[in-house]
């Protein structure tokens, strides 16, 4: 599958379809970033996941945007608090454009998420619950096992954004 190529998938939920389509390369002007996620590279060539207080699984670092934050400022702000070290090298590999519609066709949601590769400043230690944050833990984890943590990484739109990571090493 060629990493530069737009691809696209319709899952049907309960309130209608929605369509995820991968868009390489490129932040959508004028469309609201909902989320920002990044994948972390350490020297060692693992990626950066962590997990939340409650939670059995694992993801990546990342969330949503705080007031007018910028993408990649609000990615450096989400890995201070869950990773707790600051990403440097960021590099934008694409969005994930979320077309959400009711049960007539109608949209109800357009927004985007988007994803980042990038690699960690000084790493030090981690302290669980730091500052009232949820992360409990954070690992490191060769790329190839990343879909046994990320669920999504087994769609065509995370099987695409896989390949945009595995080509940025």
């Amino acid at each position: 599958m060629n990493n530069s190529k737009i691809i696209s998938e319709e899952v049907v939920t309960e309130k209608g379809k929605t369509t995820y389509v991968w868009r390489p390369g490129q932040i959508i002007a004028d469309l609201p970033t909902s989320q920002i996620y990044g994948f972390c590279v350490n020297t060692e060539g693992l990626v950066t996941l962590v997990r939340d207080k409650g939670e059995k699984r694992f993801t990546l670092p990342g969330g949503r945007l705080d007031g007018k934050e910028d993408p990649e400022d609000a990615l450096i702000r989400e890995f201070r608090e869950e990773a707790q070290f600051t990403p440097i090298d960021i590099k934008l590999l694409g969005v994930v454009e979320v077309i959400e519609k009711d049960q007539n066709g109608t949209i109800i949601k357009h927004h985007q998420q988007a994803r980042f590769v990038c690699r960690p400043d000084k790493i030090e230690e981690f302290v669980p619950e730091k500052d009232d944050w949820e992360t409990v833990e954070r690992i490191f984890v060769p790329p190839a096992e990343l879909k046994n943590y990320i669920h999504w990484l087994k769609s065509n739109t995370g099987v695409a954004q896989y390949e945009a990571l595995i080509s940025s090493l």
